[in-house]
């Protein structure tokens, strides 16, 4: 398909490219025990889920032809949060976690308890939600080690993954 050069007036027509540092992760409090806001303003990081559709492919006579095959994605997300000396950050996921497996007999609570509802909200230039992701049944799956390093000065950050079971985005389900 031939396609025209785009002129200045369709490339000056276009909105505003969203920015990448314009974002915010809220969890529902309800597990978290108010540990909401703290992760909010301290998440330095976030991966929005990869998405695809599978490959099917045929061979036939000699000759090989791709199909689609099923809707795929990643059912976790990754997130990134600056830890401050009151180390509230990693406190909170550690509560929380500990919270879903419980203490040393490992009884911890059901789904419906330590599961939340999280919302990925991506801002325009003034301000106002672009995107809006939400995130179902999010929890935090895994705290990796930490590499403390004395060669260098820098902030300490808490990586944490969190797995969900569905993704929407603005109103509509994706994942």
């Amino acid at each position: 398909i031939e396609m025209p050069a785009a002129s200045f007036s369709q490339i000056d027509a276009l909105a505003d490219a969203l920015a990448t540092d314009r974002f915010e992760i809220l969890l529902d409090p309800q597990a978290i025990q108010g540990a909401n806001s703290v992760l909010a303003l301290r998440c330095q990081q976030i991966v929005v889920p990869e998405e695809m559709i599978e490959p099917m492919l045929l061979q036939i006579h000699g000759m090989e032809f791709s199909y689609r095959g099923r809707r795929t994605y990643d059912k976790a997300i990754g997130a990134s949060f600056v830890e401050f000396t009151d180390a509230a950050a990693g406190q909170s996921l550690r509560t929380w976690m500990q919270n879903i497996v419980g203490g040393e007999s490992h009884n911890g609570q059901s789904k419906r308890q330590y599961a939340v509802q999280g919302t990925l909200n991506i801002f325009d230039q003034s301000g106002e939600v672009a995107l809006a992701y939400r995130l179902d049944n999010c929890w935090p799956q895994q705290i990796p080690q930490i590499q403390l390093d004395g060669t260098n000065a820098a902030q300490f950050v808490m990586q944490t993954t969190f797995t969900f079971d569905r993704l929407s985005q603005n109103g509509v389900q994706i994942m």
